[in-house]
């Protein structure tokens, strides 16, 4: 039996139903046949790592999850596939939206009660995203939003550059 968090459905569930149920259908099924001892995930995919690890402690299966650092490009983009779909002009637009999302977010720490989505929204289309799924803020533990500025948060993004669609958190 799959057990799946109510985190499923946000982030990358709300826009991809079934997508985690599949997900962690296929990696228990792996954990049951190998048993391995441990098992490294990234966190570039930080709720996928994050329904796997809770499944696994759940389930009690005898294996640890070792989370990975995000693995970065020179220009701070996160190593992934789907840069090679995305033009020269692309790549420097998705690295502007990082180097754009990590100073945000040193200024939302300052002043986590004032920020506004909507200007973060509107800011990377003039970047040239041409379409956000998401950019949400949670704390990194809970998964609820951060309330003060001492608690530890991500900014998750999925946004597109045409028709790649590219996630992340900062």
């Amino acid at each position: 039996k799959i057990f799946l968090h109510k985190f499923s459905k946000k982030l990358c569930g709300k826009s991809r139903k079934g997508h985690f149920k599949g997900v962690l259908n296929i990696v228990n099924r792996f954990l049951e046949l190998i048993k391995p001892k441990y098992i490294f995930l990234g966190i570039k995919d930080f709720q996928q790592s994050y329904l796997i690890t809770k499944h696994i402690n759940k389930r009690k299966i005898n294996t640890k999850v070792i989370n990975c650092k995000t693995i970065r490009e020179k220009s701070g983009l996160a190593c992934s596939t789907r840069n090679n779909n995305l033009s020269g002009k692309q790549l420097k637009i998705a690295s502007n939206v990082i180097k754009y999302l990590k100073r945000k977010k040193k200024l939302i720490k300052k002043n986590l009660t004032n920020f506004k989505l909507i200007s973060i929204k509107d800011n990377l289309i003039n970047l040239g995203v041409t379409k956000i799924d998401y950019i949400e803020l949670y704390n990194s533990n809970t998964l609820k939003r951060p309330k003060n500025k001492r608690e530890k948060f991500r900014i998750f993004i999925a946004f597109y550059l045409n028709k790649t669609r590219l996630i992340d958190n900062i």
